[in-house]
This record gives C-alpha cells, structure tokens and sequence, in this order.
C-alpha cells in the first residue's frame, strides 16, 4: 500500500509538474524517517496514511490537469472510501478540510477576476470533482463502517472515546 501511495504521489507530481520535480519529491519522501517507518508497521496509520495521500493525490490531479479527469475522481473517491475504513471519518475531515482550504484561497485569488463565482463554484464541485456521484459512491463504499458501528454502538463508542478523544 506504501509503494501504491509513493506511486500515485509520483504520478500526480510528474502530470503536474514535470519528472524532475516528481523524483526528487519521491526521494525526499522515501528518506523520511516518518514514511520509513509508518509504512513498516502493522497498524491501521500506514494503510490510513496511504489510502489518504492516493485520494489527496487523484483530487490534485483532477483539480489541475485537464485529462483523465472522471478516472482520477473515481480512483479518488475510491481511496477516500478506504481511508474511511481503515480509520474512521477522521478521512472525510481531513480531505473536506484540505478541499475547504483550497476553495477559500482559490475564491480569494479569483475574487477580483471572477465574474460569475456561482457558475465557476459549480463547474468546480460538479464539473471538476464530480461531486453529484462522488459523495454517494463513498457512502456506498463506506456502509459496511456505519452499519457495523450501528449494530455495534457501545464498541463504537469505547472506541471512538480511545482513538479520538484520550490519546
């Protein structure tokens, strides 16, 4: 999962910013001690970690690059899904938090420029993330999470107590 993640990070930053930059990036991950050592582990981090850097990865991909666009937000909304499995809505905070930010900057560069903001706003979340279908095929991907926290709610709630709020 680590060397899919490094690959899809790869990828993305050769499409957006030529090889160069894409290699030299995977070099400086690879010799992180973090990277190093959260993707040798067994536990849930590593895959979270992974799953999450491909979905942020395919998102930034279809933001900026113009081609393969419906692809990359599939591949996206999949990985998002999967980070929610591996760890919790803690993913879906953490990509809307990255995509909130990015909104705010990019209304905030474009402020003086834009003359329709509602139709840009649109082609963004409709036309560019794919959000009409995106947010129901994670629901849909992410059901057996919510449906064995609803069977399971004191375990839910213990552990949502531990991973969340003690530590």
């Amino acid at each position: 999962v680590g060397l899919a993640a490094l690959g899809s990070f790869v990828y993305t930053l050769r499409r957006i910013f030529g090889a160069p930059a894409a290699f030299l990036s995977a070099g400086v991950l690879l010799t992180s001690p973090m990277f190093f050592f959260l993707t040798r582990q067994v536990m849930p981090d590593g895959i979270f970690i992974a799953f999450l850097m491909m979905a942020m990865s395919f998102t930034a991909l279809s933001l900026f690059d113009e081609e393969d666009r419906t692809l990359h937000m599939v591949v996206a909304y999949v990985c998002a899904a999967l980070a929610v499995l591996a760890k919790g809505p803690l993913a879906l905070v953490l990509i809307g938090g990255s995509l909130a930010f990015y909104f705010v900057v990019a209304a905030a560069v474009n402020f003086r420029t834009s003359s329709n903001r509602l139709t840009e706003a649109r082609h963004l979340l409709f036309g560019k993330l794919k959000l009409h279908w995106g947010v129901p095929l994670v629901l849909l991907l992410t059901l057996p999470w919510y449906v064995y926290n609803a069977v399971n709610f004191d375990i839910f709630l213990e552990r949502l107590s531990y991973d969340y709020l003690d530590r």
